[in-house]
């Protein structure tokens, strides 16, 4: 395992860091893709446990770009625009 496995992907780290992290994590990417989507390249490409946590914490949708996945990982979750909702039923029932 290499230092770079054990830093911490992080909304306080250093941007450069989770750019770098995120644009190599996502490589190979043909976007649209979904959250699951994003979390199985991710780990095909050997991304950090800690990114591909926040990535399968985003829900659903799809991510139209690199950019709108860096945007909803974001404390605020910022750049959604190019995040859509599904519009399929879900399996859990109304409350």
């Amino acid at each position: 395992m290499s230092d770079d496995d054990m830093k911490p992907f992080s909304p306080e780290a250093q941007g450069s860091e989770n750019d770098a992290a995120l644009t190599q994590a996502l490589q190979g990417a043909v976007f649209p893709l979904s959250c699951r989507q994003l979390v199985w390249l991710a780990r095909e490409n050997d991304a950090p446990a800690p990114l591909l946590s926040r990535l399968s914490a985003l829900g659903q949708g799809s991510f139209g770009s690199v950019a709108a996945v860096r945007g909803a990982l974001e404390p605020q979750g910022r750049a959604t625009a190019e995040r859509t909702v599904d519009s399929r039923p879900s399996s859990s029932s109304p409350r």
